[in-house]
């Protein structure tokens, strides 16, 4: 005999191509028949991304038992199976085995991966079929690296009834994408299903919830990277269409994400780094990450290494120039660095060291150093020159809350000031011009400051919010004044009397 492997479609709607050859016996006692199978292949209905191909193979038949030898290649891999069929008790079964690898898996479901996998597959029925799958793999799919993945899937199909057949999957991973997570889902392929992906990404805490819909679209909801996330992953070609916003405290943004993970485009917004905004568009393909944020420049391989680039970065007054190398993943950015600072004479020039994930950094322009650690800035200054040629020297630390911490102190041009940090106020003291001043400020709104002149009959306080406020007492008389953008509302009288020691140090 010589026929097209799809009558078995009969029996089971799987097969897509085979010839079947062969010779039967039949008439001289049980039915004897001895098959043999060439260039076979099968793609599981409903889930079509399960294909085994080049399947050959050989079957016995002896009166209402058949047995089945197979092999074949799937997902890159090769499959062997096992078979027997009971034409009296209208029974077959089927025991597969296979080494396929993650790449074959991978291509197809139209993305990338890598690394062994191990698969069990037995099935059996007639009218009602009965499927089974045991899988476990480890290595990276869609470039997210894992171990540990185990899944397991089961079919089951009465007579054909498409309303009430079980077509399951269920899947965990251990995943290490900038973190540790693990990720978990339920899915009913073709109706609905649940997936959670939970620990931590980029050293932030990761819940991200998603629902499968009938059209194996995925919805996301939860949190990464310190913010909210929202959209969709199509399954098929695993497209995605997302909106990430990203916030580390000092750095955030708003994220718009489109594409694959092999060709994937993001829109960036609302980007802050410290002072500094940043916007622009971000690709990620084969050749690599390339990103244009303005002033600042990325060009990394796919692993996320590469260069990093700032020119004419602006913010606060500053200007920030320099390149270097950057590692997306760890967070490590290294190079040079020079800094135009408003009141400084000089341009700050040196190595910078960060690590952004762990809120980590040092600058060291010439015989200064800039420390960041965490919610902590750090300066140990060593005569940095101001434009006015007076040097400034010490150590001083202040958190992201405004308290300071440690002892500056100013000298030139007939100053000779130091500046004390305690906290949640700070206190000046020193001479300007033979003038002795004192002064101490509240670091918190409204930042209220009061000052003395010794020697002299003259002290005044002063707070900000929205205008400054201010208070002068000279002598016996008292002027009061707010200073709004570039208006000036003063009231009262100054005695120009108490300001005569003022006047005679001068001279």
């Amino acid at each position: 005999m010589d026929a097209d492997a799809r009558v078995l479609n009969h029996y089971w709607p799987g097969v897509t191509a085979g010839r079947i050859t062969g010779r039967y016996l039949v008439g001289q006692g049980p039915i004897r028949g001895d098959l043999n199978l060439r260039g076979g292949a099968l793609r599981v209905p409903d889930a079509r991304f399960v294909v085994v191909r080049n399947i050959t193979g050989s079957a016995r038949h002896r009166g209402d038992q058949i047995g089945l030898k197979l092999a074949g290649r799937g997902w890159n891999g090769p499959v062997t199976a096992n078979g027997s069929v009971d034409l009296k008790a209208r029974n077959w079964t089927v025991t597969a085995d296979a080494r396929p690898t993650v790449s074959g898996l991978a291509q197809a479901l139209d993305t990338v991966g890598e690394g062994p996998m191990e698969l069990r597959v037995t099935a059996g029925g007639w009218s009602t079929v009965r499927v089974k799958g045991y899988a476990k793999a480890s290595g990276s799919f869609a470039r997210v690296p894992f171990r540990d993945a185990k899944a397991e899937y089961t079919y089951l199909s009465r007579d054909g009834d498409k309303a009430n057949q079980t077509n399951d999957l269920a899947f965990s991973a251990l995943t290490g994408l900038a973190g540790s997570q693990k990720l978990t889902a339920r899915w009913a392929i073709g109706r609905e299903g649940r997936a959670s992906w939970i620990g931590d990404f980029g050293s932030q805490p990761l819940n991200v919830r998603g629902d499968i819909n009938a059209e194996n679209v995925v919805t996301l909801s939860g949190a990464t990277l310190g913010g909210p996330v929202s959209g969709t992953v199509a399954l098929k070609g695993t497209r995605i269409n997302a909106v990430l916003n990203p916030d580390y405290g000092e750095a955030l943004a708003r994220v718009a994400l489109t594409g694959t993970p092999e060709n994937l485009r993001a829109v960036v917004s609302g980007g802050q780094a410290g002072p500094f905004p940043l916007a622009g568009v971000v690709t990620y393909n084969e050749r690599g990450l390339k990103a244009d944020l303005g002033p600042v420049k990325l060009d990394l391989n796919r692993d996320l290494i590469g260069d990093w680039q700032a020119q004419n970065l602006s913010g606060l007054g500053a200007t920030l120039n320099g390149r270097g190398r950057v590692n997306l993943s760890s967070g490590d950015v290294s190079g040079q660095l020079s800094a135009q600072v408003p009141g400084l004479a000089d341009t700050l020039s040196g190595p910078v060291n960060v690590n952004y994930v762990r809120q980590r950094g040092t600058f060291r322009p010439g015989g200064q150093r800039l420390v960041w650690n965490n919610r902590v800035f750090g300066a140990n200054l060593r005569g940095l020159r101001l434009t006015s040629g007076i040097r400034v020297s010490g150590d001083m630390n202040v958190t992201n809350d405004l308290r300071a911490y440690g002892t500056l102190r100013a000298q030139g041009d007939g100053l000779d000031v130091r500046a004390v940090g305690h906290g949640r106020s700070a206190s000046l003291r020193g001479t300007a011009g033979g003038v002795t001043v004192l002064a101490d400020t509240e670091l918190q709104a409204p930042y209220r400051t009061a000052a003395r002149v010794e020697g002299a009959d003259i002290s005044g306080t002063l707070s900000v919010g929205r205008a400054v406020n201010f208070t002068l007492v000279t002598g016996n008389e008292t002027a009061r004044g707010l200073l709004e953008e570039d208006r000036l509302d003063a009231t009262g009288r100054v005695d120009l009397s108490a300001l005569r020691p003022l006047l005679g140090k001068r001279t």
